[in-house]
């Protein structure tokens, strides 16, 4: 507000990746992506490296759609999201949100 105050808020995050639907290890997101939510990296590759036998096109680029947003993502262009790496760190091991 004018008085420059700081407004807090919260939100809660799954903790499981869209693509392999296992607890995320390496929270990821692309560079260009508007989202907060994050996917693991390691699952990512795995599915570029699979899908680039098959579609010499995506072995090209190098990359893939975002799980999340379907926003096209270079390997070189995902971000480690070091907070969220905090937070995964010190939930428990079978918590499959965070706040």
């Amino acid at each position: 507000n004018s008085q420059g105050d700081v407004i807090g808020f919260s939100c809660i995050v799954s903790c499981l990746c869209p693509i392999s639907f296992s607890k995320v290890a390496y929270p990821v997101r692309g560079r260009d992506c508007c989202h907060l939510r994050f996917f693991d990296k390691d699952s990512f590759l795995e599915v570029v490296i699979v899908f680039g036998v098959y579609f010499p096109v995506v072995r090209e680029k190098g990359g893939g759609p975002c799980p999340i947003c379907s926003k096209y993502i270079r390997v070189d262009d995902l971000v480690w999201d070091e907070y969220i790496q905090i937070q995964l760190n010190t939930s428990s091991p079978d918590a499959e949100s965070i706040e």
